[in-house]
């Protein structure tokens, strides 16, 4: 979730020509779990929020997490000088606490509705003219493969995950949140992974006398010959097995992964020497279906 929101953050900063250092502090586990997509959109507010009101091109936001057994609350804090953003802070007559309000902004509106069902909330303090505005979610933690597992494509789908330890795999996919959840995907089976990104990382591994049982590939691999994007592969595939072949000097399958609802190209992949292909998004059916058809003795 949070390699997604750094991403999206990166996209509005170029856009609009602004700036926020994300700083994550050693406490923050490895995944946590709640609704991405809210979570991801009301930090998004937030900093939209923030930015707009003290017309700040350049900000630090700082990730902190307390854990309590399952559960971790992730804490999103900006400082800001107070002299930016005193207009908007008011102090609670009752509790004395301090309030950021600004009902007239969209961002504010949209951030106290998610605020509620998140049973969140925002805190702020002042300290030596430096206000410190943080925003805290509750989230609850999963592993990996759990967050994997309630991915739509992977919902209700049952495996016996059989032992392949001595099997080696190598992913060769431009998109390194698609491997991270291919290797979680792998796992269970106790094979060993490696992955590389472009048809010369793998070129580089083979040639370095590194055995492979089964390369899994991605369909779309850009700076390999690209001039037709979607022919790229059909009208390399013979430089590409070659490529194999050639640096491997030993038999490996090669697997294609690609997109769904395309027969024709699926057929053509295999026409040109791929072992097999899998389609996308990979899930955990179609991924035994494959290692158990060339795996399991």
């Amino acid at each position: 979730m949070l390699d997604k929101l750094q991403q999206l953050i990166m996209v509005e900063n170029e856009n609009d020509n602004r700036k926020l250092n994300i700083e994550l502090s050693n406490n923050i586990p490895n995944v946590v779990y709640g609704d991405e997509s809210n979570v991801i959109k009301i930090v998004l507010y937030y900093y939209n929020l923030i930015s707009s009101l003290t017309n700040s091109k350049e900000m630090t936001m700082k990730i902190e997490c307390i854990q309590v057994g399952r559960f971790a609350r992730l804490k999103f804090n900006y400082l800001v000088n107070e002299s930016l953003i005193k207009d908007y802070i008011y102090k609670e007559k009752d509790t004395n606490e301090l309030q950021l309000v600004k009902s007239d902004d969209v961002n504010y509106q949209i951030i106290v509705n998610l605020l509620k069902k998140f049973n969140g909330k925002m805190i702020v303090s002042n300290q030596n003219d430096v206000v410190s505005i943080s925003l805290c979610i509750n989230q609850r933690l999963l592993t990996e493969y759990e967050i994997i597992s309630n991915k739509e494509e992977n919902k209700n789908i049952k495996v016996t995950y059989n032992d392949y330890s001595g099997k080696r795999i190598l992913i060769v996919d431009n998109n390194n949140l698609n491997i991270k959840e291919m290797k979680v995907l792998l796992n269970p089976y106790n094979v060993e992974v490696l992955s590389v990104n472009t048809p010369n990382e793998m070129s580089e591994v083979l040639s370095e006398n590194e055995t492979f049982d089964l390369i899994f590939v991605d369909d779309i691999i850009p700076n390999f010959k690209l001039d037709d994007f979607t022919n790229e592969i059909v009208r390399t595939k013979d430089d590409f097995l070659r490529h194999i072949k050639d640096n491997a000097k030993y038999p490996i399958l090669s697997i294609i992964m690609v997109n769904p609802n395309n027969e024709n190209m699926e057929q053509k992949y295999l026409n040109y020497g791929f072992s097999d292909y899998i389609v996308k998004p990979i899930n955990k059916a179609n991924l035994d279906k494959i290692l158990n058809k060339y795996f399991k003795k």
